[in-house]
Parts: C-alpha cells; structure tokens; sequence
C-alpha cells in the first residue's frame, strides 16, 4: 500500500516521495531486504545515488547525509523540499519509527486521539500485520542512535571504506541536533565520544576529522 501511494498520480511529487523514502526506511528498520529493493527505485534521485538499492552501509550513508528524512509522514508542511538541511530546532532524523498507527492512530502521543481514529480502510489480518510491524519498528532506537550504530559497527569492519570517515564524522553530527526520546541523549553521548575517538585514531588527516573537533 505504501507502493501503490507513492507511485500513485493522486498525490502531488514532494507527497509521494515523502511517502516512497518511509516506505523505504521502515522496509530497512524491518530487515525486509525485497521491499528496500522494490522501494529504493522510487527515493529522490539525490538520496538514491547513494543508497542505491542496498539495505546495509550506502543506506546508512544517505540516511545521515540527509537528516530530514524519517519513516512517517508528517501532518502539514512536510520536509520534502529540504530533507537534505540541518534544521536547527532538533528536527532532524526521527524520535519514533511510527506515527502511532500500532495503537490504533497517527498520533502515539495522544491515546485518547489514537483510539478514536482507527484505520478503518483496512482488513483486520491487514491490521493485525501492520500492527505487529509498528510494534516490531518503535522497538528500536531513535533515528541517530540507530544510524549510529550501524555506522560505526560498518567502519569498524570496513576501516578501508572511503567513506568511512565521513560516516563517524556525520554520526558525531547527529549527536547535538538528532531528534530523540530522554532515554536516548545517553546512547547518543556515547556513540558520538566512540564515533569521534575512532575518526582521529583511524583517520587523522581526513578533512572530517579536521571539521569535527568536538564530540558532544
């Protein structure tokens, strides 16, 4: 369904690509390897040179490349025209994998909303799986701590990667202007000291451990 949305001419272009790069993202949080692939064709020519159509470093690579990027949709003004610009107020990658639809609406923050606004357009086994994927997605980590991760876990056993410094460089970004829940500012200090002490030891002269003097 997520496809058929962001392939569908109902919706405007900077809609249906905000639709194809969530359905993307939770296709990666979910280790759907097929549907990266399927989806991956449809993500903004910018985003897609990079990831291409892999599920592992390259999507990570895109994903902290452009941190206005998230698997949901947003109500209103969506960030389709600027997902590639830091914003300033800490609206950047994603606190939360779902909008809340796995308590029944788009709103986790609101129970009382969430309950009263059920998906109605669905079937009920088409629930329960949706349901189930929400529950298995807002399991894990905030964006920039799940981006961190994966990151350094990649350059450690890809030091020779050329873009492996810019990858700890970008993860130590994400630290002070990545969304994320309380539980997460610790994971994130901690990620952005081992991300920022592995760029100098392992690649003192790149220009991103030049840029990147501090962790936070």
């Amino acid at each position: 369904m997520w496809r058929q949305a962001a392939e569908s001419s109902t919706l405007p272009k900077n809609l249906r690509d905000a639709v194809a790069w969530a359905a993307w993202m939770r296709a990666l949080g979910l280790g759907d390897v097929l549907r990266v692939k399927r989806m991956s064709a449809l993500l903004p020519e910018s985003v897609r040179k990079t990831a291409g159509d892999s599920d592992e470093f390259p999507a990570t690579l895109a994903l902290l490349r452009n941190p206005g990027l998230r698997p949901h949709l947003q109500q209103g003004v969506q960030r389709s025209a600027t997902y590639a610009q830091m914003e300033e107020f800490r609206d950047n990658w994603w606190c939360r994998w779902t909008d809340g639809f796995g308590n029944g609406g788009y709103n986790s923050e609101d129970k009382a909303t969430a309950s009263a606004l059920p998906v109605e357009f669905l079937a009920a086994g088409e629930k329960k799986q949706a349901g189930e994927e929400a529950a298995r997605l807002d399991a894990l980590p905030s964006g920039a701590v799940w981006l961190g991760r994966r990151a350094i876990a990649y350059v450690k056993a890809h030091s020779e990667d050329k873009y492996a410094a810019e990858a700890l460089g970008l993860t130590v970004r994400t630290t002070p202007l990545g969304c994320s829940n309380e539980s997460g500012e610790k994971d994130k200090s901690v990620l952005s000291k081992e991300a920022f002490e592995m760029l100098h030891r392992m690649y003192p002269k790149s220009e991103w451990t030049l840029k990147t003097k501090y962790y936070y």
